[in-house]
């Protein structure tokens, strides 16, 4: 019988060493290294230059002294009998969770008990769902504990703050210890406790748009190593993709406990369902032998033809009383856009990484107000912002990652009055390497049913 003794909520440890090769297939995990080779001539001999090749390897979450992240304990107890030696102390809840002003719904009161069966590990529910809300009904049910809320961008963190203070939470501070909730950006509190002085202060941490948990060596991971909080909780609509990342999160936080697909909010009737909207593009340059890079400089970031044929598609949308949030990669593109919109007589705003906090929330309010009807947003609006107006998300960047294209729709995904669905534009671009990732992004609508 292999003993495991969880020495707290960070680390945990195979007692008996001689087990430790049995139990480490679990936490194994396929990686490519890049290795620096000798490039030879036709005889074979080195002629004094490089190349980085790469080479296959296979690591695993667990050390030689058998000691592994306790949010993998899961996959130990599922693949393994073990013995316990649980040394962690829960806190008891001390009321059912109650917000002023909200009545839960039975999926979200079934997500609460799963946290409290838990105690650990990813909500996996998309933006509009009410996450904050689970978030702050947890945080409810403890009155006494100490909470610490971590997010990667100061929107989010603003955000968040306000819904705190708005159901009547108190001992709040931002970037700063609080004497009951801190809610910081994970930059932030990386240097408030970059010794550890905290290690054993928190009750309850929660993190939003949990996917960026994803390494040991992150911010997120060298900051949740060094919190020892019974609880811990992620909520995030999209998994890291591929087994290395998805076990780094999960050795951090937990496995996913519960889930809402955007099907079945749109079924509950809490979210908008989206329209995809596809508009091919027409081949129109020789681009052969060109790199990545400039590929997408060229036929994306200044194509003049793509970038007027996105203004016509925001015109017409404006025209027809709809708001339109424009998704860009590099600055230089949203700029681009920005010009063409001007001559089309649409008026723009663009949010980007130096603009303030203050600017950023005052657009996002006449944006949901409907006083603004156009903004181009690069990756600072992507994730965790919640536009529940919002009619219309031009998909401007392309791009194949799944993650990025789930947390953008969700900027839309929030129902309000009139609104029953949210319009998904996406460019078909057809140029080598773009046309590929256009592919991904259809197959993810695909298998969402919303194609």
């Amino acid at each position: 019988m292999i003993k495991i003794k969880v020495i707290d909520s960070v680390l945990c440890e195979v007692e008996n060493k001689q087990y430790v090769s049995r139990v480490k297939p679990t936490f194994a995990f396929d990686y490519t290294f890049w290795k620096p080779e000798q490039i030879k001539n036709k005889e074979g001999k080195p002629i004094g230059k490089t190349r980085r090749v790469p080479t296959n390897q296979v690591g695993h979450f667990i050390n030689r002294q058998g000691r592994f992240l306790t949010g993998l304990l899961p996959r130990v107890l599922n693949d393994h009998e073990c013995i316990l030696d649980d040394r962690i102390i829960y806190p008891e809840k001390e009321n059912e969770p109650g917000l002023l002003g909200i009545q839960f719904r039975e999926d979200q009161f079934n997500l609460l008990d799963k946290m409290y069966e838990h105690k650990r590990g990813i909500i996996k529910s998309p933006t509009g769902s009410g996450k904050t809300i689970i978030a702050m009904g947890f945080a409810s049910m403890f009155p006494s504990a100490k909470i610490l809320f971590l997010a990667h961008n100061l929107d989010i963190v603003t955000q968040t703050h306000d819904e705190f203070d708005e159901k009547g939470f108190n001992g709040i501070r931002v970037k700063e210890i609080g004497p009951r909730i801190t809610i910081s950006t994970i930059q932030t509190f990386k240097k408030i406790n970059e010794n550890g002085d905290y290690f054993d202060y928190y009750d309850i941490v929660i993190i939003d748009e949990a996917h960026h948990c994803n390494k040991r060596k992150s911010l997120y991971g060298k900051a949740l190593q060094l919190i020892d909080a019974p609880y811990k909780f992620g909520f995030t609509a999209t998994l890291p993709e591929g087994r290395r990342k998805l076990m780094a999160q999960e050795g951090l936080l937990g496995p996913v406990i519960g889930e809402l697909t955007i099907q079945e909010g749109v079924e509950l009737g809490i979210m908008a369902k989206p329209k995809i909207t596809l508009v091919p593009l027409d081949v129109n340059t020789n681009l052969t032998g060109l790199k990545y890079k400039d590929t997408y400089t060229r036929c994306i970031v200044k194509n003049r033809l793509r970038n007027r044929k996105i203004a016509v598609i925001v015109r017409d949308r404006v025209e027809a009383g709809k708001t339109v949030l424009i998704m860009v990669k590099e600055i230089l593109h949203g700029q681009n856009i920005a010009d063409v919109l001007d001559i089309y007589g649409v008026d723009s705003y663009f949010v980007k990484g130096d603009v303030d906090k203050e600017t950023r929330n005052e657009i996002k309010k006449k944006l949901n107000s409907k006083k603004i009807k156009c903004v181009i947003s690069t990756a600072v609006w992507r994730e965790g912002v919640n536009i529940p107006t919002l009619d219309c998300i031009i998909n401007a960047c392309g791009g194949k990652s799944e993650i990025m294209t789930l947390q953008a729709i969700g900027r839309g995904l929030r129902k309000a009055e009139g609104k029953d669905t949210v319009e998904i534009v996406d460019l078909l671009d057809e140029y080598r390497y773009l046309a590929g990732h256009a592919i991904r992004r259809v197959k993810i609508y695909v298998e969402n049913d919303w194609l």
